[in-house]
């Protein structure tokens, strides 16, 4: 059992905490390992550690939970902060839950992560994504969109959106409610708004959330952040859109959600196809001259889909031939199906962007 301790250099009791914790640690046959001066090195320490042991208050579990994400290394804080709603390891309990963890003797407690996206800003959060106004000078009007669908309008000082495990913190301070921590949702809670009737809302996590800032700010600036951090400057009438982050999802939305990453922020690339169990063979021709070429009387499949139609009519479709596929779907297109400027508009309302010009891009997402 490898333990990377990270302390809270602003508590002056932290060092010496550290020190018994690595102690005892140590005594249970567990190594720890301390933040190195190199930033290469330490981020290596920190990618082959088994558990991440921090040494602060919640502050400091969130900070370090930025760093830990992308490896999945668990997180135990010892309690130096005032509430302690995640670092819940208090001084006293060192001794017994420490021998548990270098035993390897624990439980996980998995917390949910939002992922906030506005144009190439994108940030992952713990807590919560909050977009705010930078001075105080007028109220800011904003609305908030689910799965396409307007919910509501705030004028006031800010949204909080939290995660269960936010939602003791600058939500709770809001106003908002308490959420259990394994309660699969997220709370939208105004930030002092202007009026008599603003509740909190509380939405499933499979929902898709924007927030849409008001077309006139004044002189106000405003930002958006995620967990405290990141600032990002919103222009007026900026989105931003508010999800479960990829290491949440389900096979389907997460294989989904990468193509279309892939399709929108890397210049010159389109995903055609990509499939679980699953082969999409193209080329020019006759299907029964295409099956020759590619052998498939080899292949076992308890379906086949052949299709003919190579579309000239979209210059987005002439390097392709169809079907394609999206998982374990293989989509044909027989024509158009109806206006794709309309299924376009439609389907970006979830986040997806369309760039191909026809509707067979619109069934697949």
């Amino acid at each position: 059992m490898t333990v990377y301790m990270v302390l809270n250099q602003q508590k002056p009791e932290a060092l010496q905490v550290a020190e018994q914790a690595a102690a005892i640690l140590q005594q249970q046959g567990a190594c720890t390992v301390w933040p190195d001066a190199d930033p290469a090195r330490d981020e290596a320490a920190l990618a082959s550690a088994d558990a991440v042991l921090t040494i602060g208050g919640d502050g400091t579990i969130l900070h370090t939970a930025r760093r830990t994400q992308p490896y999945g290394i668990p997180i135990l804080g010892i309690n130096l902060g005032r509430v302690g709603f995640l670092a819940t390891c208090e001084i006293e309990e060192m001794p017994s839950k420490l021998a548990r963890l270098a035993a390897g003797d624990y439980q996980l407690d998995r917390r949910m992560l939002l992922r906030a996206r506005c144009d190439a800003w994108e940030q992952t959060a713990l807590n919560d994504v909050v977009l705010y106004k930078g001075w105080r000078m007028q109220t800011i009007e904003f609305a908030v969109w689910c799965d396409g669908t307007l919910v509501n309008r705030y004028r006031g000082d800010g949204v909080i959106v939290a995660t269960p495990t936010g939602s003791t913190a600058y939500s709770l301070s809001a106003g908002g409610p308490i959420l259990d921590a394994r309660i699969g949702g997220m709370v939208v809670t105004p930030i002092c708004a202007h009026s008599l009737q603003s509740p909190p809302m509380v939405f499933s996590a499979q929902r898709r959330l924007t927030i849409r800032v008001g077309e006139y700010t004044g002189s106000d600036p405003v930002c958006v952040s995620a967990d405290g951090a990141g600032d990002h400057s919103l222009s007026p009438g900026a989105q931003v859109e508010i999800s479960l982050a990829d290491s949440h999802l389900d096979e389907r939305e997460y294989v989904a959600r990468c193509a279309n990453r892939v399709n929108v922020q890397i210049n010159g690339a389109y995903v055609f196809s990509c499939g679980k169990n699953m082969g999409i063979f193209k080329g020019v021709g006759y299907p029964e001259d295409i099956g020759r070429y590619y052998r498939l009387e080899e292949y076992e499949g308890y379906a086949w889909t052949c299709h003919g139609r190579y579309p000239t009519n979209t210059p987005g479709w002439w390097g392709g031939a169809h079907p394609f596929g999206l998982l374990d779907f293989s989509i044909v297109h027989n024509g158009e199906i109806s206006s794709y400027d309309a299924n376009r508009r439609y389907i970006e309302m979830f986040g997806y962007k369309c760039t191909l010009q026809t509707d067979t891009e619109v069934i697949t997402y």
